[in-house]
């Protein structure tokens, strides 16, 4: 299971994005499941007009699992509610949307107003990638999930391993390169294609060519995948590496990570890292 947390600027491009494809409304707050999405935009707007200084004015949280893990309608709506409960800090207002299977992963998305409708303050969202993967390993072993062979620890290639897995997810789900620079652009990264193709993260302008993340990212490689030469079940050569055929894509995700004998893997016991006080200096007078 992973869970990714994205934060946008614009509440109507997600919910857009969310709603024109196939897809099934899991639940809402603030707006009712079956409104029409010109509605919930609304609801949505009508919510950031109290804070216009806010930056980030709503989050897409994508909640995936494997293609073979067995969810009941039940559980998938407990796992929602955690989710919800986790991130949206008393918030009222969020939008739950599930989107078909691809041949690789189930997920679906909660769009979350970022926005307090009784303070108008902005959700503080604190270590939410930290808290993410605390909160995924605790759904695992609560739920009985399938569990991840090693978690991913915050460090300073986190940036690399996460844009591999937005390449991934956006792979799985896009039919051309349109649809996947739009599916980048919600997972959180503006893709410019050139004579090469590069991501630059949205939210701290950190930028990365294809070919820095792996030589497999590269624009060539990542055409001839949405080209459909050969199908995701059976990808071709320059990418069996990332989408081994049968694995998931959190599977392949996670396997970019180092071992778990040399990789700190953090226990929901362990709560949120805390940092290292300094030691004092002595300075001879």
């Amino acid at each position: 299971m992973i869970i990714k947390v994205i934060s946008s600027t614009s509440s109507s491009n997600l919910l857009s994005y969310l709603v024109n494809q196939e897809h099934k409304v899991l639940d809402a707050k603030g707006v009712i499941p079956n409104a029409s999405i010109e509605e919930v935009k609304k609801e949505f707007r009508d919510r950031e007009v109290l804070n216009n200084r806010a930056k980030k004015i709503v989050y897409n949280i994508i909640v995936a699992f494997p293609i073979d893990e067995d969810l009941s309608e039940s559980l998938e709506n407990q796992l929602l509610q955690e989710v919800v409960d986790e991130f949206s800090e008393g918030n009222d207002l969020w939008y739950a949307v599930k989107h078909p299977n691809s041949s690789t992963h189930k997920h679906f998305h909660i769009a979350l107003s970022a926005i307090h409708w009784k303070t108008t303050k902005a959700l503080k969202m604190k270590k939410y990638a930290w808290r993410a993967i605390l909160l995924s390993r605790k759904l695992e072993e609560k739920y009985r999930l399938k569990q991840v062979a090693s978690a991913p620890k915050l460090n300073h290639n986190q940036r690399k391993e996460d844009l591999k897995f937005a390449i991934l997810h956006a792979l799985s789900s896009s039919k051309n390169l349109d649809s996947f620079v739009e599916h980048m652009t919600h997972s959180g990264y503006k893709t410019i294609v050139g004579r090469g193709v590069s991501f630059v993260e949205i939210e701290s302008g950190v930028k990365f060519k294809g070919s820095d993340v792996g030589r497999e990212y590269n624009l060539r490689n990542i055409e001839k995948a949405l080209a459909n030469e050969q199908s995701l079940d059976k990808p071709p050569t320059h990418i069996d590496n990332l989408l081994d055929i049968g694995s998931s894509i959190l599977d392949t995700a996670l396997d970019l990570f180092p071992d778990s004998s040399t990789e700190f893997i953090p226990n929901v016991e362990d709560g949120l890292p805390k940092k290292k006080k300094k030691k004092p200096k002595f300075r001879l007078r």
